[in-house]
C-alpha cells in the first residue's frame, strides 16, 4: 500500500499523478494483494490441503445459505452502524468549521494508532472465548476477558502516554503550517481518556461474539448510538457554545461515551449468564 500510494499521489516511477484518487487506488490494489496472497496460501500450504478436494466443488444448499446469512448479518449492520456514527461524527464537528475537522482527522488517526493493541486482543479474546464456551467453561470466558481488558488497557496507555508526551510533534507532521496544531495539541489528551471505554468496549464485543451473542452486539450498537449518541450530537452541533474547544470535546466525547453504554449492556449481559444459553442453543 506504501509503495503503490506514494507512486499514484506523486506520479513517481511513471505512475500517473492523481493525488488523492491515487490513494484510493492504492487502497484496492493493497486489498487485492491481500487476497491474492491469502488464496496462495490456503492452496499451497499443507495445513490446509485435506480440505482442497471439496473447496471448490463445495455449493452450501439453502439451509446452509440460510444460516451463514443469519450469522453475517447482525455483524454487518453493527459495522454499519459505527460507520455511520464516525461519518455522522465528522459532520457534526466539521459544522464548527475548518480547524474543528482538521483536528478531528488528525485527533481520530491518532487515536486509532493508540488503539491497534485493543483491536489486536479482541481478536485474541473472540477466539478464547469461543473454546471456552464450546467446553461449557464459562468461568474460564469471565477470566480471560479480565486478563485481555486489562492487557489491552496496559498497553493502550503505554502507546497513549508516549503520543501525549510527543503530542505537538505528532501533530505537526500533518499540520505543517501550524494552522490548528495548538487547537488539536490541547484537546488530544482529553479527547484520549474516553478511548479506555472503546477498549472496554471492543474486547467484551469479542467475546460475545465468540460466543455466538453477534444479535446482543448489534442491537447494543443501535441503541446506544440512535438513542444517545446521534441525539445528543444532534443537540450539541445547534447548542451555541462560545467555548468552541469545549464543544469539540464535547461533541466527540459522545462518540466514546456512546461506546461506554454499550460496554454496559455487554456487562450486563455477562452478569444475566444469557450469554451461555445463547451459544448452547446456537450449538445445539
Amino acid at each position: 500500500f506504501l509503495l503503490v500510494d506514494y507512486c499514484l499521489i506523486f506520479g513517481k516511477f511513471g505512475f500517473p499523478k492523481l493525488g488523492l484518487l491515487g490513494s484510493a487506488w492504492a487502497s484496492t490494489v493493497q486489498y487485492c494483494f491481500m487476497f491474492v496472497m491469502s488464496l496462495i496460501i490456503v492452496l499451497k500450504s499443507k495445513h490446509y490441503k485435506k480440505y482442497m478436494p471439496s473447496l471448490f466443488k463445495y455449493f452450501p444448499d439453502k439451509k446452509s445459505i440460510i444460516r451463514l446469512v443469519s450469522l453475517s448479518w447482525p455483524v454487518v449492520l453493527d459495522k454499519s452502524t459505527m460507520a455511520i456514527a464516525y461519518i455522522w461524527l465528522g459532520h457534526v464537528i466539521a459544522s464548527m468549521g475548518k480547524y474543528a475537522i482538521a483536528s478531528f482527522v488528525v485527533i481520530k488517526d491518532l487515536e486509532r494508532a493508540i488503539f491497534l493493541p485493543a483491536i489486536a486482543f479482541a481478536q485474541v479474546i473472540t477466539f478464547l472465548a469461543s473454546n471456552d464456551a464450546g467446553a461449557g467453561n464459562s468461568k474460564g470466558v469471565t477470566a480471560n476477558i479480565k486478563k485481555i481488558t486489562l492487557l489491552a488497557s496496559a498497553f493502550v496507555l503505554l502507546i497513549l502516554i508516549v503520543f501525549v508526551l510527543n503530542k505537538e510533534l505528532l501533530i505537526n507532521l500533518f499540520d505543517r503550517k501550524g494552522t490548528f496544531t495548538e487547537f488539536a495539541s490541547e484537546a488530544f489528551p482529553i479527547i484520549s481518556i474516553f478511548v479506555f471505554f472503546d477498549v472496554l468496549q471492543i474486547v467484551l464485543a469479542g467475546a460475545l461474539r465468540g460466543t455466538a451473542n453477534v444479535k446482543t452486539v448489534m442491537w447494543a450498537r443501535i441503541i446506544a448510538c440512535g438513542v444517545f449518541f446521534f441525539p445528543v450530537t444532534f443537540l450539541l452541533k445547534y447548542i451555541v457554545i462560545k467555548n468552541q474547544m469545549l464543544k469539540f470535546i464535547l461533541i466527540y466525547g459522545m462518540f466514546y461515551i456512546s461506546n461506554g453504554l454499550t460496554a454496559v449492556i455487554y456487562i450486563e449481559k455477562f452478569r444475566s449468564g444469557k450469554w451461555l444459553k445463547n451459544h448452547l442453543n446456537r450449538v445445539n
